[in-house]
């Protein structure tokens, strides 16, 4: 699915590392509320790109293999109902 290459992929290893590395624990309330401060802005805004990309992408020809587009988007991303899904 593009949304999973093309978008979360990024955002999973980014705070995979914060709990490898610094001890982020997406079960602990602070934690998330720390998250949602410091990144849900800079999520929201590269989703809306995704998004805006998206939509002007061809849906089937040569450049598609005559596929098309299996993705759904919600436009917005919050982070405290989908963090524990990318970590």
């Amino acid at each position: 699915m593009e949304v999973g290459r093309n978008f979360c992929r990024s955002w999973r290893a980014f705070f995979g590392r914060l709990g490898d590395q610094f001890g982020l624990d997406c079960s602990n309330p602070t934690h998330i509320w720390i998250l949602q401060t410091l990144f849900l802005d800079d999520i929201n805004n590269d989703c809306d790109s995704f998004v805006r990309e998206w939509n002007v992408h061809p849906i089937s020809g040569r450049d598609t293999n005559d596929m098309s587009p299996q993705v759904c988007s919600q436009g917005s991303i919050h982070l405290s109902t989908h963090l524990t899904k990318l970590v």
